[in-house]
């Protein structure tokens, strides 16, 4: 199964992007969200995951992405004492272009 996973919202063709922005909160500035873009990876992988999901953004065209937390939603192991112990976590991003 592919890692990155992704659902554009529109049909439109657009140049891959050099650079994009990143914010964890919707910028103030007027946007529109083309596609929403997974990756499942390991807890201690959200290095490796943010960078898979940063090109995928730049291959649609993206402008920004805003990331949402990673689900909660694990497989395996699950947390204890606040510290990760396995498991799988999905790493969300929304990829956006600004109108």
């Amino acid at each position: 199964m592919k890692r990155v996973q992704f659902i554009a919202y529109d049909n439109i063709q657009r140049p891959m992007t050099a650079s994009l922005e990143v914010f964890t909160d919707p910028p103030a500035r007027k946007h529109k969200i083309i596609a929403l873009i997974t990756c499942e990876g390991a807890y201690h992988e959200e290095i490796v995951m943010t960078k898979a999901i940063l090109f995928k953004a730049r291959q649609l065209g993206a402008d920004a992405v805003i990331k949402i937390p990673e689900s909660t939603a694990k497989t395996g192991s699950g947390t204890l004492y606040g510290f990760h112990s396995g498991g799988r976590s999905v790493f969300r991003a929304n990829a956006i272009v600004f109108e």
